[in-house]
């Protein structure tokens, strides 16, 4: 499982498609809202500690030692992020759908005591 969010991270994070940062479509009043704005934010900057504190705990640590946002995916991934809507609500995770190049992404956040955080990249 480790592997494979890995190869997810890597696969969309070495894309060569750059886009221009546009507000986010996720709704303000969405609980996840700062933190999906924050991780696109902090992508935009190539930040890579600001991008890993909105991780949530097993993700940030199978990805510390191997995120690199130097590439121009980085772009992308903070695009999947903003174009994001919400597609299932539960008390301790929320469902997210976007398009990466046409094709469906679906990412998770999780809540962590009382702070949600990205899963599933």
């Amino acid at each position: 499982m480790m592997a494979m969010a890995i190869l997810a991270m890597s696969v969309i994070l070495t894309t060569t498609s750059c886009t221009k940062p546009t507000a986010t479509t996720i709704d303000p009043a969405d609980p996840c809202h700062p933190t999906i704005t924050a991780a696109a934010s902090a992508l935009d900057k190539r930040d890579n500690a600001a991008f890993l504190a909105t991780l949530s705990t097993p993700l940030r640590s199978s990805l510390t030692q191997y995120l690199d946002l130097t590439g121009t995916g980085a772009a992308k991934l903070a695009k999947v992020l903003r174009d994001a809507k919400v597609v299932a609500e539960y008390d301790q995770v929320r469902i997210y759908e976007s398009s990466l190049d046409g094709k469906i992404v679906t990412f998770m956040a999780v809540k962590e005591g009382e702070q949600w955080l990205l899963t599933g990249l």
